[in-house]
């Protein structure tokens, strides 16, 4: 059996082969749980990989704008998913803007 840390993840199913399928496939679903992406101020983008999960607060969706291409949706960033280094602090709790398009 390999010898995975955090540091490494996201594992991908050629990584996770030595598990029965049906214990890597949840595995898959659920490691960024573990290692949460963090919303950075400084950054103008960030790029996640596809499938992602970002650390929005459950159920702080709402819709804020629609257009021909795409929809803007408010979320919520919980304490510690959020760094702002201007002013040497994690948020407490965040809102902002997300665009995704049809």
């Amino acid at each position: 059996m390999p010898d995975y840390t955090d540091d490494q993840l996201p594992l991908n199913e050629e990584q996770l082969s030595f598990l029965p399928p049906s214990y890597c496939e949840g595995f898959i679903d659920a490691q960024w749980l573990f290692d949460p992406p963090i919303i950075r101020e400084e950054a103008k983008m960030q790029k996640f990989r596809t499938g992602t999960k970002l650390p929005f607060e459950k159920q702080s969706r709402h819709e804020v704008g629609k257009g021909a291409s795409g929809v803007v949706w408010e979320e919520r960033i919980p304490p510690g998913y959020y760094v702002d280094k201007k002013k040497n602090c994690n948020a407490v709790s965040l809102k902002f803007s997300l665009a995704s398009t049809l």
